[in-house]
């Protein structure tokens, strides 16, 4: 890694208006919390790539104000079936029973889900397109699964914004992610910067909580996938509410 003077280096895009929204994605910068992070280990170039993907991200979010089609904030990813969401929230309600998940606001059952791509406010003929482009390829094999491992405080266990369950990072699970995140980037979607780290988000830290230590908790569950869907996530007065768009094999 080469060394660069300070004066020559990227500057943080933080614009000191730190609030996270439903996807993890903040809303004064619009990077996610795993770029956020991640931001003081990245190389110069890998910062200035960042840049111009986060000064695309405003200019998207900006154009939604003036376009004349409505905008929807998307998402990819699948959906947990009913019995898994409820022994997750069998799961989740044992470990709100403990001191240290107390600073905690729980999500809805219904809103399980795991996230494979953050796409945020697209015009409705760019979702058209990506409707399009994702409809003319095969995306899970027969046999696909998903895999929970444990219950964890994420993005680090000692100070855990976040407890989800932990989904392996498969094989299988990796390509889609991959596969993925190379249709984006050749129709100009957004893309992640960083390794996918799969999981379901159970509850996030309310607002001015300090983040705990959060002590995982063993829970294996596996489940089959059949459909990678499109959701638009939808904030309501109750909290967020995610619709399926449209769902692709």
């Amino acid at each position: 890694m080469s060394a660069s003077s300070p004066e020559n280096a990227p500057a943080s895009p933080c614009v000191r208006n730190c609030c996270l929204d439903e996807q993890d994605v903040c809303l004064g910068c619009k990077r996610t919390l795993q770029e956020i992070l991640d931001w003081h280990r990245m190389t110069d170039g890998e910062k200035r790539q960042l840049l111009a993907e986060l000064a695309r991200r405003q200019s998207s979010t900006a154009s939604t104000v003036e376009e004349p089609s409505p905008s929807k904030r998307c998402f990819l990813g699948f959906a947990a079936p009913a019995p898994i969401r409820e022994q997750l929230r069998q799961a989740a309600a044992t470990w709100r029973k403990q001191p240290e998940t107390a600073g905690f606001r729980w999500i809805v059952p219904d809103n399980y889900h795991l996230t494979l791509a953050f796409l945020g406010h697209l015009p409705g003929e760019r979702v058209q397109q990506l409707t399009d482009q994702l409809g003319q390829e095969r995306w899970l094999p027969e046999d696909f699964q998903v895999k929970i491992e444990a219950l964890i405080g994420f993005p680090r266990t000692k100070q855990s914004r976040y407890l989800v369950a932990q989904v392996e990072a498969s094989a299988a699970l990796l390509r889609v992610h991959e596969r993925l995140q190379e249709l984006l980037l050749q129709h100009g979607f957004p893309t992640e910067q960083r390794p996918l780290r799969p999981h379901i988000t159970l509850a996030r830290l309310r607002r001015g909580q300090r983040p705990p230590l959060i002590t995982p908790q063993p829970l294996r569950l596996t489940y089959p996938v059949s459909e990678l869907i499109l959701y638009e996530s939808r904030t309501m007065a109750e909290g967020a509410s995610y619709q399926a768009l449209r769902s692709f094999r």
